[in-house]
């Protein structure tokens, strides 16, 4: 058997057994294999995987901030798994990857959980602003569109629970047009 067959076996047998297998080195692996002429779509038939899976986890070396490579390693790894690093690794800036990483940690957030922000493009990120006693923060332009609401429109903004806000058109005309947006805060 060749080195390149004794690996797919061995990679098939642990997948079967479900056992844990370390995606750095099953992707160190399906990264030699390509370098030996295989493509991604004949690896994924022979080991029984989506063409995406492998895909996935070939990112985790080329696309994965080396700082979050070492976590896969299990190195201060205790909540990211495989699939947090996988979706991590579609970022582009290894800087967006470090931060939600450690959110993901503080706030064990599971794998859907970070699908949502991440389908939608690229997380929202606006800093906090102190004016006199009040706080600022400044709305993204596509959802001040969706919500109807221009640059120096009043709101009213109802704290429905720690993580719920509401934000509502002050103008009777608008809020007639408009049912009441509700934003969920990130925990």
């Amino acid at each position: 058997m060749s080195d390149d067959d004794s690996f797919l076996t061995k990679v098939v047998e642990n997948l079967q057994r479900n056992v844990e297998i370390n995606p750095l080195a099953e992707a160190k692996g399906y990264i030699v294999l390509i370098d030996h002429g295989w493509t991604i779509n004949r690896i994924a038939q022979r080991i029984g995987k989506s063409d995406s899976y492998v895909s996935d986890r070939i990112g985790l070396v080329r696309r994965l901030d080396p700082a979050l490579a070492e976590k896969a390693n299990g190195n201060g790894n205790e909540h990211l798994k495989p699939s947090h690093l996988e979706l991590l690794a579609r970022l582009r800036s290894k800087q967006h990857q470090l931060e939600l990483s450690s959110l993901v940690e503080r706030k064990r957030f599971s794998v859907g959980k970070l699908e949502k922000p991440l389908s939608g493009g690229q997380p929202l990120r606006e800093t906090v602003e102190q004016k006199g006693r009040s706080l600022y923060v400044r709305l993204p332009k596509e959802m001040a569109d969706h919500l109807d609401i221009e640059a120096g429109d009043s709101v009213y903004v109802y704290a429905q629970s720690r993580r719920r806000i509401t934000i509502e058109p002050v103008s009777i005309e608008k809020t007639h047009l408009m049912n009441r947006a509700t934003a969920t805060v990130p925990a």
